[in-house]
């Protein structure tokens, strides 16, 4: 089994929804397929670090397509997700040279299926992993990818992205792997 840390960024009532009947995976997907996101982090000096890209998260979402709730203060949710079948990190070297192979086949046919904008690269991400799945004869519990960080000028990175490049996010696609560990306040 492996386990793994993260921090996911949600308005307060949200948090609340989530805390009393668990996550919900989205039926569109983020930027890398479906699943629920985490900003991952594994020493727990960079449990900060997850913090403040969760909190710009909540913020950017505020911002750009905001909260219909009564309470849209941001919160932090930090979990463990505890990988019971299969973790596909696409950062590593292989597998990422092959979901760049496989984008290159269905990339354009998924495109132009895709009547949303944007819903093209997560539909690709989804595709690759359902092939991996289908291949494996088991189901991925986590992702694991690199995302750009919340375009926010409320954002101040440790480190310049330059150093570090883009900050790793674990995506949860099973939801009994994940197990909430705290809440705290923005």
């Amino acid at each position: 089994m492996v386990l793994l840390t993260g921090a996911h960024g949600t308005c307060a009532d949200y948090a609340e929804s989530i805390q009393n009947t668990g996550f919900s995976i989205s039926k569109t997907g983020g930027r890398g397929g479906k699943g629920v996101y985490f900003w991952a982090y594994i020493d727990p000096e960079l449990a900060a670090y997850a913090k403040d890209l969760a909190v710009s998260w909540c913020m950017f979402v505020k911002s750009k397509l905001g909260y219909r709730v009564s309470n849209d203060d941001c919160v932090v949710i930090f979990a463990e997700l505890n990988v019971i079948n299969v973790f596909l990190d696409l950062e590593q070297q292989e597998t990422k040279e092959r979901l760049i192979l496989f984008a290159n086949s269905v990339y354009r046919r998924v495109k132009k299926e895709s009547r949303k904008n944007g819903r093209a690269v997560s539909a690709t991400y989804d595709l690759f992993v359902e092939m991996m799945e289908e291949e494996l004869g088991r189901e991925i519990d986590v992702v694991h990818l690199r995302v750009s960080p919340p375009s926010l000028d409320s954002y101040k990175p440790m480190l310049p992205i330059q150093i570090t490049g883009s900050p790793s996010c674990y995506i949860a696609r099973n939801l009994e792997v994940i197990s909430i560990q705290r809440i705290e306040g923005a």
